[in-house]
């Protein structure tokens, strides 16, 4: 294959799986964005609104840890293709049931059509791209989460402004239907260069398959992450979850409560946070090439330490009585809390993709990206889901200090992980490009 060839057909491949996952944040940013019209229309509660999102985070992460593992033994344009249009069809659904015990079992399916499309997709990355193209595409591939979500946001807006927020089920299930359609067929446009990279990392990866097993013996999934020392990154991701999704989840109500912001405020900072946390990607991506020879787990310590830091100055202001300050200093504070909130969450998005997309894509080279991602990603989402509940527990019953004492915890125990793991995954990677 030629250089020009290779590059331009790389590009179609991610650009397919940029377009599947961006689709498929539409269609499960969607319910808390129409939560409260929900609830407000009396069809469900707080309460079983908050259960139906615990639900779903559930089993999404039940899936992950399935689906990662079927993603090595089934086509990954199949299971992509099956997850977006599960996932579109449960949508329209949600859009036109009208018994409300329905909505969490809905959206546990959801969840789970949700779950086929990450695995796949680094699969598809490790497969179906050259070596030299891997990581840009890892780093790029973050991008899916703010454009999909921000997608998300703008179409329930609009929908709920206008018709109402079954339209807005609807219609993000119609993005998704249409996203299953196009998918299929921009991967059957460029059949005949998969096919021929196929065959190519295929043959590669049981070279290094039978050679591993010759010198390490046979593995399952669980001892590819103990043998390589993807144990500390399973930790690591925990952490990370805990901080990326459950800290974002908290920043109305945080803003809110500690600073008498409006909720109209909170949810535009909110919905401008996934923008910027783009940021830290790339950050991530630099520091990781430039400092730490490719370590992502020396990388990640980092990265972590530097959020303990900064979550630091979020505590002390938590301390202020605002209560006795003028509007002009509320704000002010208000402003520097969510500006600290927004650097760490930007940060934890670029351990998300160190964890999440650099590593599992050098298990490419024995055949077990998928599995590995799945496996990873449902301890990441198992974590989001725990957090939820508890940082509601302390931050109702302790206060908003004591819930930010409790996020600057994780952020340092994910900093030990980081640097307690780098030299055993440093030897792990060394095995893996060695393709012992």
């Amino acid at each position: 294959m030629n250089a020009a060839y290779l590059k331009r057909n790389s590009h179609k491949v991610f650009a397919l799986c940029f377009f599947a996952y961006a689709a498929i944040y539409v269609g499960r940013k969607n319910f808390g964005a129409c939560m409260n019209a929900m609830i407000g229309e009396g069809i469900i509660d707080k309460t079983y609104g908050g259960a139906i999102l615990t639900a779903f985070l559930a089993a999404y992460a039940t899936g992950q840890m399935v689906n990662g593992m079927l993603g090595d033994r089934f086509s990954p344009k199949n299971m992509i293709s099956l997850g977006l249009m599960g996932a579109g069809c449960v949508n329209v659904i949600m859009g036109l049931n009208y018994f409300p015990g329905l909505f969490i079992v809905l959206w546990c399916m959801c969840g789970v059509f949700c779950s086929m499309l990450w695995s796949p997709v680094i699969r598809c990355m490790a497969e179906w791209l050259p070596d030299e193209h891997r990581t840009l595409a890892g780093t790029h591939i973050s991008a899916t989460i703010p454009v999909g979500t921000v997608t998300s946001y703008l179409i329930c807006s609009l929908m709920l402004k206008t018709v109402g927020w079954r339209a807005a089920f609807i219609v993000c299930g119609c993005i998704l239907i249409a996203a299953a359609v196009i998918f299929r067929l921009g991967v059957r446009m460029i059949r005949g260069f998969i096919s021929e990279i196929e065959k190519i990392n295929r043959e590669n990866i049981r070279k290094n398959t039978a050679a591993e097993e010759k010198n390490h013996g046979h593995h399952s999934v669980v001892g590819i992450i103990i043998s390589f020392g993807v144990s500390f990154t399973a930790v690591g991701i925990l952490f990370n979850g805990i901080l990326k999704d459950g800290l974002e989840s908290w920043v109305p109500t945080f803003i809110t409560s500690a600073f008498g912001a409006t909720e109209a405020l909170a949810s535009l900072l909110t919905a401008v946070l996934p923008i910027i946390s783009l940021v830290g990607v790339y950050f991530a991506k630099w520091m990781y090439s430039r400092f730490f020879r490719c370590n992502e787990m020396l990388t990640s310590g980092v990265l972590f330490g530097i959020s303990t830091v900064l979550m630091i100055p979020i505590t002390l202001l938590t301390t202020l009585d605002t209560s006795a300050m003028g509007d002009g200093a509320r704000v002010a504070l208000m402003v520097v809390s969510v500006v600290l909130i927004g650097a760490v969450i930007s940060l934890m998005l670029g351990v998300n993709t160190l964890y999440l997309t650099f590593i599992p894509l050098c298990f490419g080279k024995i055949g077990r990206a998928s599995s590995v991602t799945g496996l990873l990603n449902a301890f990441s989402y198992g974590a989001a889901a725990l957090s939820g509940i508890a940082i509601g527990f302390i931050s109702e019953n302790l206060g908003w200090t004591a819930t930010i004492i409790a996020f600057t915890g994780a952020a340092a125990l994910g900093a030990v992980a980081g640097f307690a793991g780098s030299g055993v995954w440093r030897r792990g990677k060394e095995r893996l490009s060695a393709g012992e």
